[in-house]
């Protein structure tokens, strides 16, 4: 009709993003990055322009088709709700698209493991002035951010146990090897030796985990220990979950060894009672070995299957993210 009057309306596809990052899985940080990045570019593009939206919320990022990021003028809430069930940001221009940035950031990193490097950047934007500068910054890091790796994928974890049983386990061994040959010079039985090596090649790993915060493999390929609660490992808590990694392939090398020992004739004599404690020792040691080589394997497969928490993180309280 020539004098009618047409209103064209865009379907909205999406969601809020607080509806999203409740979804869980939904939202993982592969997607949360990018969507933080095209957000902080929405914010200094409405920020030059002057069209920012007075007051801001997390209701009004609005996440469409593709991932892609909008800034709406304003929450589009459900049917019966009158009221925002997050804060609203008012102030100053600048100020207010700042604190929504480092609002969206705290509600995409929460309940998950962030990359150090992205552990980093959200630390930094806590603690900088809510300035026009600020996201300029933001900007700049997330376009460099989203090109890291986000979690350790179970082909980096593959490759970082073949290093470590190449390399890591190797040394022990080969150390092994050369403080057997010293204890020669000073203890006289191949039990005595034994008895004194084994802890000293249990204290090895423990001693390189505290040293590389992990493990030399960890340093090599660029893996931190985290705590549970996204923070650097300490130390210590380094140490011990290295020596829990390594403690059963060591454990069980030690009794192949003890296995391969044959006393001397004038000490046991077969069908004497030390004879069969010994060998009730030896039986015992094996069968314990055995179990303990098992466990290594199983901790192995685990570890590839779910490569940022394996059991020795499990018992460590540790994850493993990538720097």
């Amino acid at each position: 009709m020539a004098d009618g009057r047409w209103d064209a309306f865009e379907a909205v596809a999406g969601a809020p993003i607080t509806q999203i990052t409740s979804d869980g899985d939904a939202s993982s940080w592969q997607e949360s990055r990018h969507a933080l990045l095209d957000l902080c570019e929405e914010l200094a593009s409405a920020l030059a322009d002057g069209t920012l939206p007075k007051v801001l919320s997390l209701a009004q990022i609005w996440i469409g088709r593709g991932g892609r990021v909008r800034l709406l003028d304003a929450p589009l809430l459900p049917l019966g709700q009158a009221f925002l069930d997050g804060p609203a940001f008012t102030g100053e221009a600048a100020e207010r698209a700042v604190l929504l940035l480092r609002a969206a950031v705290a509600l995409c990193a929460r309940h998950q493991l962030l990359p150090t490097h992205m552990q980093s950047f959200a630390d930094e934007l806590a603690v900088r002035p809510a300035h026009e500068e600020t996201l300029a910054w933001a900007a700049g890091q997330l376009r460099e951010l989203v090109k890291q790796p986000v979690a350790v994928g179970w082909d980096d974890r593959l490759g970082i146990l073949a290093v470590a049983i190449g390399t890591e386990l190797t040394a022990y061994m080969f150390l092994g090897l050369g403080l057997s040959l010293l204890l020669r010079g000073w203890l006289n039985g191949p039990i005595e030796r034994l008895a004194v090596l084994v802890p000293l090649l249990l204290l090895l790993p423990a001693l390189f985990g505290f040293l590389f915060r992990g493990g030399p493999a960890f340093w090599l390929a660029r893996i931190h220990v985290r705590r549970s609660d996204g923070r650097a490992a300490s130390r210590w808590r380094c140490a011990w979950r290295s020596f829990l990694a390594w403690s059963p392939i060591i454990a069980f090398f030690g009794a192949i060894a003890l296995s391969s020992i044959k006393p001397s004739a004038d000490r046991l004599q077969p069908g004497s009672l030390r004879f069969a404690l010994w060998n009730a020792t030896v039986t015992g040691a094996v069968l314990a070995g055995g179990l303990l080589g098992l466990v290594f394997l199983i901790g192995a497969v685990y570890a590839v299957a779910r490569p940022q928490r394996g059991l020795q993180d499990e018992l460590a309280g540790t994850w493993l993210a990538p720097r």
